[in-house]
């Protein structure tokens, strides 16, 4: 084990390694993060939950989703069967049921309180997998209200009337006599029939592709979003084809369950799927901050210390950009150019604005903060205080019966602390500091 962390670890530019060498390195370092961040993140204990919610909100996701579409029909066409087929591993009885109810779902009937709770369930529902995502991102911060309200039923109202849109042009167009005769050569007959059977893959890499990018709530680049749902995709079509095999062959869940079999099969099936989607999640992670290797595969290595030193150079940092009159960098760029985990560094600055020393501010598609205070008016122990303060929950203190006792101690202390010299303002740190090569245009490599 010592061997391979060694392998690892071993920078690239500066061993004699050839260049076959340093590509199998990195591949190893790669999927080391993605099993290490798989762990480290619960995706299993999490896939699970996300199973038990799907089930429970899998109807009323669907009857908002078609609400409007309902009118064409749309929820008992062939495109949509299919679809719903394929994601339940082929069990015609689930389908049937979950169809049956879409048609018996009626807005106008259910009332205030009814539709209330549908949206409720909806929003929860996304929320949930939200939480998930943002997890594995290191984001602390979810959508507010407003936003989750508007931006997931805008997606789950409008994106099946994009699909009913889509189908209708698609038959129009392979109707017309031009595509007619085209098909009727071999060679592009035979391309068509080849996409048609490709098509399914196609489907899931570009819905789990919009999933990855539009769930987090921070900017995830095309390329590691498109990586991650190229893997994740072509592994859940792969493993449906094994488990409608395996399905098909064992008698032992019938022999048990009777006809109720489909119900525990169906569960299995969806923890397998959500296992499968987090685990893309995790490739997106670990292909988004592959250049950040060393530190992030060390999340867990970082001390107290560490987290105190790393929160006084981010806030110099900051303060030579607000001194140069910079735009205020996210923290993923931060994270780059420091060589810190990105979680590490979401991480503490939610806990420096919690004391009121940075403040969240909007940024494209990404976290980033400012500072809520002038520089040369916060010192480097008013820092180290705002973390060792912080608590995850406010209440009653867990030694307050000794406080009498440590509060003197810990007071000296902290005065000959702010007595000291070394206990710079951020304006003079950031002045000893030499952040030039920040504040250079770097953008272009984290674009995409």
């Amino acid at each position: 084990m010592l061997r391979l962390r060694q392998y690892m670890d071993d920078d690239d530019q500066n061993s004699e390694r050839s260049f076959a060498e340093i590509q199998v390195a990195r591949l190893v370092r790669w999927i080391y993060m993605v099993g290490h961040g798989f762990i480290a993140d619960q995706c299993l204990l999490r896939a699970s939950a996300l199973a038990y919610t799907t089930v429970l909100s899998l109807v009323p996701l669907l009857a908002v989703a078609f609400s409007i579409s309902k009118g064409f029909g749309f929820q008992d066409s062939d495109f949509i069967r299919s679809i719903l087929l394929r994601a339940t591993t082929g069990n015609p009885e689930i389908v049937d049921a979950i169809v049956g109810y879409i048609n018996n779902t009626n807005v106008a009937t259910l009332g205030v309180i009814g539709v209330s709770f549908l949206l409720f369930t909806v929003i929860s529902l996304l929320g949930n997998i939200e939480a998930s995502f943002n997890s594995i991102f290191g984001i602390k911060a979810q959508r507010s209200i407003w936003r989750k309200f508007s931006d997931y039923l805008t997606v789950v109202l409008i994106c099946p009337l994009l699909i009913l849109v889509a189908i209708s042009a698609t038959a129009s167009v392979q109707n017309t006599g031009f595509i007619q005769n085209i098909l009727s050569y071999s060679v592009f007959s035979t391309l068509y029939i080849i996409t048609l059977k490709a098509l399914p893959f196609i489907t899931t890499w570009f819905a789990l592709l919009f999933i990855y990018i539009f769930i987090p709530n921070t900017r995830v680049r095309f390329w590691p979003a498109f990586g991650g749902a190229f893997i994740a995709g072509t592994l859940w079509q792969v493993t449906q084809v094994l488990y409608i095999k395996y399905q098909v062959t064992s008698s032992n869940y019938n022999a048990i369950y009777g006809s109720f079999a489909q119900v525990p099969l169906f569960l299995i099936w969806l923890f397998i799927s959500w296992v499968i989607v987090l685990l893309g999640a995790e490739i997106c992670f670990a292909l988004q901050f592959s250049e950040t290797y060393y530190s992030e595969a060390r999340l867990n290595d970082y001390s107290f210390d560490d987290r105190q030193q790393l929160a006084v150079l981010m806030l110099a940092l900051l303060t030579h950009v607000f001194m140069q009159g910079k735009e205020t960098p996210d923290n993923e760029t931060i994270a780059h150019r420091i060589n810190a985990p990105v979680k590490l560094v979401n991480d503490v600055m939610y806990m420096l604005a919690q004391s009121r020393i940075v403040q969240k501010i909007d940024h494209p598609g990404s976290e980033a903060f400012s500072l809520a205070r002038p520089p040369e008016k916060v010192r480097i122990v008013d820092i180290l205080r705002a973390l060792s303060h912080f608590r995850a929950k406010s209440g009653r203190q867990p030694i307050e019966m000794h406080s009498k006792l440590l509060s003197p101690v810990f007071s000296g202390l902290i005065q000959a602390a702010y007595e000291s010299n070394s206990n710079l303002t951020l304006t003079e740190f950031a002045q000893k500091c030499s952040f030039s090569d920040f504040c250079q245009d770097k953008t272009e490599d984290t674009q995409l």
